[in-house]
């Protein structure tokens, strides 16, 4: 019989996927923002907001994919990796508490 996750993983694994959650959202903004900037920002300025949007938008998938990985309790290196360091790029505050509470919870892995 598989072991109960704890509410500290639990709590880790989600707050990743809210970290990954809010980075494809700010990255969908700065994209969009960027388009309309052409006029007063030239196209260096658009070029750049598009480039730093679909990273933004990269690193909130993988703090997504990492928060699954704790969730599922599978491999603690890609968890704390992609859930917790990618998590904290996404959105800091949900970040560093999944960065944390993933640590904390390295006994629980398989």
């Amino acid at each position: 019989m598989a072991r109960k996750r704890s509410g500290v993983l639990t709590a880790g694994g989600g707050l990743a996927i809210i970290a990954g959650a809010i980075g494809i959202i700010t990255g969908i903004i700065a994209i969009a923002e960027s388009g309309f900037g052409v006029g007063y920002l030239g196209i260096g300025g658009a070029i750049g907001g598009a480039a730093a949007g679909v990273s933004s938008i990269v690193i909130g998938v993988l703090a997504i994919l990492g928060g699954r990985y704790a969730l599922d309790k599978k491999n603690f290196m890609l968890a704390i990796i992609l859930g917790g360091f990618c998590g904290l790029f996404s959105a800091w505050l949900p970040g560093l508490l999944a960065l944390i509470f993933i640590a904390m919870s390295k006994k629980e892995f398989r």
